[in-house]
């Protein structure tokens, strides 16, 4: 029978790799999202760069946290989902934040206008940031149970 420590360390590698694998998956979206054409994105590929970093990184980081907690049973996996959905139009409203700004101080009377626009779009980010929660959550939940039926 195996020791505390060596299940400690194999649910450890365990969240560890399903972790990586998540951050990996984000950054490639992000990346790929950088390579659409021209047109239809407003950034560079080089540029989407740093962003695609942290959201993967972020996303490492609450698989690792949410894998652990899965297999302590503590709790279930979809509060990784949720967090997901309201991550995105956090992050859109922090990018659109300088852009409101400036308008406002160009044109005080747009306030309305100006705050709308950036809800609008942030808005627009909570089913995408949904269906990216649930596609993580399908990929961690399947290594999850791939690795207990191993066990």
């Amino acid at each position: 029978m195996p020791t505390v420590t060596t299940m400690t360390l194999n649910v450890l590698k365990l969240a560890a790799r399903i972790a990586l694998t998540n951050g990996l998956l984000v950054l490639v979206a992000a990346v790929a999202l950088g390579l659409l054409p021209p047109a239809v994105r407003p950034w560079t590929p080089v540029s989407i760069l740093p962003a695609a970093a942290v959201f993967g990184l972020i996303a490492a980081w609450r698989t690792w946290v949410h894998a652990r907690a899965w297999v302590d049973e503590q709790g279930p996996a979809w509060r990784g989902v949720i967090e997901a959905a309201c991550l995105g139009p956090l992050i859109t409203a922090i990018a659109l934040t300088p852009h409101v700004v400036s308008r406002i101080w160009e044109a005080p009377g747009d306030l309305v206008p100006a705050v709308a626009f950036a809800a609008k779009i942030a808005a627009t980010m909570i089913p995408i940031g949904l269906v990216a929660g649930l596609v993580l959550r399908a990929v961690a939940l399947f290594q999850l149970r791939r690795a207990a039926s191993h066990a």
